[in-house]
């Protein structure tokens, strides 16, 4: 390094401060175990970071604007078109052009500047990454192989410091877990559309003119399994597009792989000589596939879009940002099955992704995420994010024509599995949640987890076909899809966007629109009457719904 750079990061160094909430988050002590020597694999090679800069209208502008529309019926509501957001809720020009000219000073190249995303793209070495955010970067090893991340909190300029919001890329740990799983072959199954019809969904509606986008953070999806799943059931495949991001790919593992996995469910075996690797993928491929095939089954006229990114903390915004920066438009409601507990994430990130989820709010996108399948554990994240709607899960059955649901919670090899829910120890309480969770137990203050739920029971799990196979799948992840498909319904029948849908569901009409889960427990809270930590306010009556949302009672 020449003695001029020297003085310039000497100089640079002086002159930084901490990026609040960056200091990495790992996997507990004894699960991570950290390498003495970092010794990258390409030390030449360039790596992307993204630096997240702040939107036009400040964070107290923001929340007034999302708490005027709050109780404002769909139909009353202004949704901006591009250039009103850009105006308001995308990065200024000169925000933008401070950040890419620092970097730039640094070393940095500038591979892409979103104002739209409020995205600064850099790319470099880990040298020059270490120089221009004042880290130092290690390896560990953890449960889901090797990862690199910095060692100390992210170092910004103070010139920039309320300018930039988070720096996501310094670390490639694995992030988000999947939601959802599989049950043996051999149980009975249920088809999306009776369950659909359980729930009241509006009929003549399938969500035509209207996009929902999936997340994937893993895994992929065969095209043909999709269309021999609705051909088996007499009906035409849904417009799927798939957008591939930061060199993810839809990329399923191969239907021999699918067909082994199968075999060894329905025999009750495991599969011998598996890479931990390959298990993964394989389950990921099944859940994509599920994704796909549910949001399909219960909005088939909808457009669906499949964004796949890695399962990062860059990744899980770059699939967020791109599809809330969609043009024409956005879709009308995103499905994402991904999360992981609240404490295992690095506060920049649920910052930044919360933010997010405000400008989807904002703009009439509904966001719809599974609240997690462990309901022992803390909340996952991006459930807890008040501005999402968190899907726990429930047990469905028909008992003499009468419905009968409770809390999903059951055991399959071994394994327990239920709807996850609490309270959050990052978001507060939103107002339209205090008067409701205020009569429930506990006095915890934390945003209340989930919002709503639907089925999500195995014994009776959904048959999804993949690998030319019929696979029984169920979980919260499972309710997500669901709760997306139902809203592109909504919206079609709207004739607009529905858009932020949480405030409704706690006041006393809307109990007309919701079946109250009362009975049950998911390891650590019990159901109960009104809203509960288990399954939310209930799982949908979707025509009463509708109405209600049209303003007639």
């Amino acid at each position: 390094m020449s003695v001029t750079k020297e003085k310039h990061r000497a100089t640079s160094a002086r002159n930084r401060v901490d990026l609040e909430g960056s200091q990495p988050v790992h996997f507990p002590l004894g699960v991570v175990r950290k390498s003495k020597r970092f010794r990258p694999e390409h030390p030449h090679k360039r790596r992307h970071v993204t630096v997240v800069v702040r939107p036009r209208e400040g964070e107290e502008r923001i929340l007034a604007d999302i708490e005027r529309i709050a109780f404002q019926p769909p139909a009353r509501r202004h949704v901006p078109d591009w250039r009103e957001f850009d105006r308001r809720y995308a990065a200024s020009h000169e925000d933008i052009r401070k950040v890419a000219a620092f970097y730039e000073s640094e070393g940095l190249g500038v591979v892409e500047t979103s104002r739209r995303r409020r995205a600064v793209t850099l790319a470099g070495t880990f040298e020059e990454l270490a120089g221009a955010f004042g880290v130092k970067f290690s390896h560990y090893d953890g449960p889901m192989g090797r990862y690199h991340s910095h060692d100390n909190p992210v170092a910004i300029p103070r010139e920039l410091a309320g300018m930039i919001e988070g720096v996501l890329g310094l670390s490639n740990r694995p992030l988000f877990a999947r939601h959802g799983t599989t049950a043996l072959a051999s149980l009975k199954t249920t088809h999306p559309h009776e369950v659909a019809k359980i729930y009241q969904f509006p009929e003549h509606a399938d969500g035509r003119g209207h996009a929902l986008a999936v997340i994937c953070l893993g895994g992929g999806f065969h095209p043909s399994d999709v269309e021999a799943y609705f051909a088996l059931r007499g009906g035409k495949p849904p417009r799927v597009t798939v957008v591939e991001l930061a060199g993810t790919k839809n990329d399923p593992v191969p239907k021999r792989e699918l067909a082994r996995f199968a075999n060894a469910l329905e025999h009750n075996s495991f599969l011998h000589g598996e890479t931990k690797q390959l298990a993964q993928k394989t389950i990921w491929t099944i859940e994509a596939t599920m994704d796909v095939e549910l949001a399909g089954s219960f909005a088939p006229g909808a457009r669906i879009v499949a964004y796949f990114s890695p399962n990062t903390e860059r990744g899980r915004f770059l699939a967020t940002s791109h599809a809330l920066a969609e043009t024409p438009r956005p879709p009308s409601v995103i499905s994402c099955s991904w999360g992981a507990p609240e404490s295992s994430i690095p506060p920049q990130v649920l910052r930044v992704m919360n933010r997010c989820y405000q400008i989807a709010a904002l703009c009439g996108v509904t966001v719809c995420v599974s609240s997690g399948d462990s309901g022992k554990t803390e909340v996952n994240f991006p459930a807890s994010s008040p501005y999402v709607l968190a899907c726990g899960g429930t047990h469905l059955r028909i008992r003499n024509g009468r419905t009968v649901e409770t809390v999903w919670n059951e055991t399959f090899g071994g394994v327990p599995m239920s709807s996850s829910g609490g309270y959050s120890a990052f978001f507060g309480r939103p107002e339209w949640q205090r008067k409701p969770i205020a009569r429930a137990k506990g006095k915890k203050n934390g945003r209340g987890v989930p919002d709503v739920s639907a089925k999500a029971d195995l014994e009776g799990g959904y048959a999804i076909l993949t690998g030319q196979r019929i696979i029984p799948m169920g979980g919260t992840s499972a309710a997500a899809p669901l709760w997306a498909g139902l809203v592109a319904r909504l919206c079609q029948k709207m004739g607009k966007r529905v858009g932020f849908l949480n405030p409704f569901f706690y006041t006393r009409p809307f109990r007309l629109a919701v079946r109250a889960i009362c009975k049950g427990d998911n390891g650590r809270y019990r159901a109960g009457p009104g809203w509960n930590p288990c399954t939310g306010v209930g799982t949908p009556k979707g025509t009463p719904l509708l109405e209600l949302l049209k303003g007639k009672k």
